[in-house]
């Protein structure tokens, strides 16, 4: 599935910052393993711009035999129009060598609305139009194309809500249609369920489905995956 919540990317930051991580991890023995990863981010806000740069790859070997190649950059520029309305443009490349997707890349500019804004209740939204094009693996696909390109109607609408003074919930929803053809649709949904248990530590229940009407050879339209984890905050 190549649909990804860009809207996870965005930082709440002022003036300019920028981080860079990597990690390598070495064994040897009775296997010879190597994992590498890296990872960029850099971002500059002021009272009318916002930018930022997200980018990470990871490589891996496993007894000389790969496991891990993969790479993905994400780059977005938002310039307030109004109070409440803002104009983005946008631009992403993603690879995955042991998947279908070899190659995505895409562009697109649109507008994004705030229609809410507090600590108890939250609600934007995101209409954009977005060239994209896809490589994929040719030697595993008969039926669906092995190159493919569309101009879809990306459109989002992301919300968070105080439930109580310790349970929080948000959601991020994508429609993306493609423009010549309605029939062909993507939807993402991504939701949170964040419960504190202290000043410092909150559960949380995590819920993804992706919906791809023509999906790849051997890809199965919907995708569900639930996630439960324990968050800890440095900072409040």
């Amino acid at each position: 599935m190549a649909q990804v919540n860009t809207e996870r990317l965005r930082a709440d930051v002022r003036g300019t910052s920028a981080s860079v991580e990597g990690s390598v991890a070495i064994k040897t023995g009775n296997s010879d393993l190597v994992d590498t990863a890296a990872a960029l981010r850099i971002d500059h806000r002021d009272s009318l711009n916002y930018v930022f740069l997200a980018g990470r790859l990871s490589y891996g070997t496993n007894n000389n035999t790969t496991y891990s190649n993969s790479s993905f950059a994400h780059l977005r520029y938002n310039r307030t129009l109004t109070e409440g309305l803002t104009a983005e443009a946008f631009g992403q490349l993603e690879r995955d060598g042991f998947t279908l997707l070899q190659l995505r890349a895409l562009v697109g500019a649109g507008l994004r609305a705030r229609w809410a804004s507090g600590e108890a209740f939250s609600i934007v939204q995101g209409s954009a139009i977005m060239y994209e094009r896809e490589r994929l693996d040719a030697s595993k696909v008969t039926v669906h194309p092995a190159r493919v390109s569309h101009a879809r109607w990306s459109n989002y609408v992301s919300f968070s809500i105080a439930m109580t003074p310790t349970a929080t919930l948000s959601a991020t929803t994508y429609v993306q249609p493609a423009m010549e053809d309605f029939g062909d649709i993507r939807i993402i949904n991504d939701s949170v369920l964040d419960v504190k248990l202290g000043d410092r530590f909150s559960l949380t229940t995590a819920l993804t489905v992706r919906y791809d009407s023509r999906p790849p050879d051997g890809i199965e339209s919907t995708d569900v995956a639930i996630r439960n984890g324990l968050r800890f905050r440095i900072s409040s």
